[in-house]
Parts: C-alpha cells; structure tokens; sequence
C-alpha cells in the first residue's frame, strides 16, 4: 500500500511539464490541481482521523482506492484547468490521505510502542522505495505514451493492489486478539505498565489548547512545506539546461534510494535516543540539501544534495507520527493527527505555487530553495522548546 500512495507523489514532477503544455497553461496552472488535492486531503483529515478511530481502517482504505482510482482515470481525459481542478483536486485528495500512511500508522501505534519509531519508519518505506524505480518508469511513460495514459496506468496499479490487500488488514489493536504491543518481545513489567497505562482520551478542544499540539503543527508544517515544493520542483530544477532528464532521473532515483535508507535507520534512532534529536537531525539535513541545491554547481554537488537531502526527507512523516503519538497516546492517536492537517496546510500549500510563480517568474527555482532553507532554519528553535512526551510527564 505504501509503495501505491507514494507513486505518484515522485512522478507528479515528472508529469508536470507535460501536464502545462497539453493543457495550455503554465506550470503554476497544473501545479493549484496538485495543490487543491492536498487542501482537500487536509481539511478531509479530522473526519478520516475520526473514522479511523472509531471502526476497522479497512473501510477507509477500500474507500480512498476507489477514490484514487477513479480520480486518475477521470484526470486523463480532463481538457481544462478547472476540469483537472474538480477531478483530481476533489476525488485524489481525499482518496490519497484514506490510503497513505496517515491511515496505516493508526494501525501501528496500536500494535508498537517500544519500537514505534521503527515500525511508523518502515510503514512508509515502501513509498521511497517506489521512488527507486517510479521516476525511471515515468520518464519512459512520457517519452513511449504521454502522461494522460499514465495516469490510466496509475489506477489500474491501485485499484489492483491496495483493495486486495485492504481485506488482509487485521484486526486494529493487539488486545482484539488477546495480546500485547511489541509481540514477543514485551517483557512481563512492560506488558503490566501498558495495562495500567492511563490512557486519556483528548477532545477537539483540549488538543486545540495544548502547547504541545501547536509546536508540532509549527515544526512538521515548515518541514512538509519543503518537502512539498522540492520534490514537486526537484525535476524541474535539474533539467532547467543543467541536465538531460536521464540523468534527473537518475539523482531522483539515487535520492529515493537513500530515503528508503534512512527510514530505518532514523526509526531506530528515534526509539533509541528520542524523538526530538532525531528530528533535529533531520532538519539540518533537509536544510543543508536545500542549500546546496540552491548554490547549484555540477553532477557532483547535485549528488551530494540528493543524498542528504534524502536522509533528512526520510524521517518527516514517521517522526510525525511517533511525536503526535508520544504526546497525545494511541486512544486519541487518529484524532489528533487529523485535526493537525488543516493548520498545517497554510504552509505546506505555499511552496509548490510559491516555487511554479518564482519559476514562471525568473526562469529559474534558486530563490525558491532559498526561502525554503530559511523555513527550516526558523522552525528549529520551536523544536528546542518542544515537550514530547503527555502534558502533567516531566
């Protein structure tokens, strides 16, 4: 499932350009489509975080692929911008957040609390590892059919994988089957804890006055707001008369590699030393990318960019997840993070237009990766103050 949601996520850019010349338009034009989906899907995340909480996320699933589904199929015969707008803003937005890992990782954090970090880091792996490989398939989509027959391509993939594999989900937390979070592997004292383990129940309003909510709405919205404009514009940038599309693919392709990598790996160090430093790590690591995507330079610097880059990159959705979980409990997990969506979407909707207009503007997306460095250098210190453990715990 996770390798279907993040398909399209590294073969939108691809897309992209193509997308703008059919549809006579600039590249900001088809970038508010992409744009309104991800509106959509945040102000659809309280009432899938509800949903999810309440009753088996099979139902969820199976209702986003056919969402997603028929959004792609009907995206390939759109002639005009507002007919892309309804199509795919509408139906992909909300069908994509039902089958992402904003819906798996509610089954997850049911069944691990000891290795958290790892499990939510490995749920969205199969997203990067879609990377590997779904760039190189898009280029040749585009140069061998065009992209309206990839997108038909796209919903024939998830109709194909994410329904059957939906009725294969079991059962949402570890008690339905009488056992315990972390399986074997809970020591007898960790199992009584977790039994006694005061599990509060959070209401819409009391998430919305804890401190701890809004500081992690701060720091994941200015981590996802570079996340959104880069990778949408990563290609894009590279074959603005630096490099052929072969070997765009190819950085993309390498950067898909090592956030695939680093998922793990920043998971078992999140469960091992904490959230909060892994976090920062990842920040600096996004930052550092950034900026050298912004001075630019040949093969070499673009290598080293997409590399730690990536490493940084890997880690923004699970560290999401294990922070929301970490603060607010399992219990109140779906609620919390869906209601977290909407105040993070002002943010995260600015970059891809932000850097389409820069773009449109000076023919180039430098100033772009320079504002989004500086997004990240100034959500670092409300990291430093971030508390992430449930309000009352030293």
């Amino acid at each position: 499932m996770s390798i279907v949601s993040g398909a399209f996520f590294y073969a939108r850019g691809i897309f992209l350009p193509a997308m703008a010349d059919d549809l006579g338009g600039s590249r900001l034009e088809v970038t508010i489509a992409f744009t309104i989906a991800q509106a959509v899907g945040a102000f659809a995340a309280p009432v899938i975080g509800s949903l999810l909480d309440r009753y088996h996320p099979r139902y969820v699933l199976l209702g986003g692929a056919a969402m997603v589904s028929t959004g792609y199929v009907l995206t390939a015969f759109v002639q005009s911008h507002l007919s892309l707008y309804l199509v795919f803003g509408l139906l992909f937005g909300a069908g994509w957040r039902s089958i992402s890992s904003f819906a798996t990782s509610r089954v997850l954090v049911q069944w691990f609390v000891k290795r958290r970090g790892m499990a939510l880091s490995l749920d969205v792996a199969g997203a990067s590892f879609a990377g590997i490989f779904v760039p190189v398939i898009a280029v040749w989509l585009m140069a061998n059919y065009g992209w309206r027959p990839g997108f038909s391509a796209f919903a024939v993939l998830t109709m194909g994988l994410v329904v059957p594999l939906s009725l294969f989900v079991i059962h949402r937390s570890p008690e339905d089957l009488g056992l315990h979070p972390d399986g074997e592997e809970s020591t007898i004292e960790q199992q009584r804890m977790l039994r006694d383990e005061p599990e509060r129940a959070w209401s819409t309003r009391e998430l919305l006055k804890t401190p701890a909510f809004w500081g992690v709405v701060v720091v994941f919205s200015a981590m996802f707001c570079v996340l959104q404009g880069v990778n949408m514009h990563l290609f894009g940038h590279f074959t603005n008369g630096t490099f052929k599309p072969e070997t765009a693919g190819l950085l993309l392709a390498v950067m898909a590699g090592f956030i695939l990598a680093g998922k793990p790996l920043l998971g078992w160090l999140a469960d091992r030393v904490g959230a909060k430093p892994t976090i920062a790590l990842a920040i600096i690591c996004q930052a550092v990318g950034v900026g050298l995507f912004w001075f630019g330079g040949g093969f070499s610097v673009a290598m080293i960019a997409v590399i730690v880059y990536g490493f940084g990159f890997s880690a923004v959705t699970p560290l999401q997840s294990v922070a929301t979980a970490a603060i607010f409990g399992k219990q109140s997990y779906g609620r919390a993070n869906g209601l977290m969506q909407p105040f993070m979407l002002p943010v995260a909707l600015m970059a891809s237009p932000l850097a389409a207009w820069i773009y449109d503007t000076t023919g180039s997306y430098s100033a772009a990766f320079l504002q989004f460095m500086l997004i990240l250098i100034l959500a670092f210190p409300v990291l430093l103050l971030l508390k992430l453990s449930p309000p009352g715990e030293s």
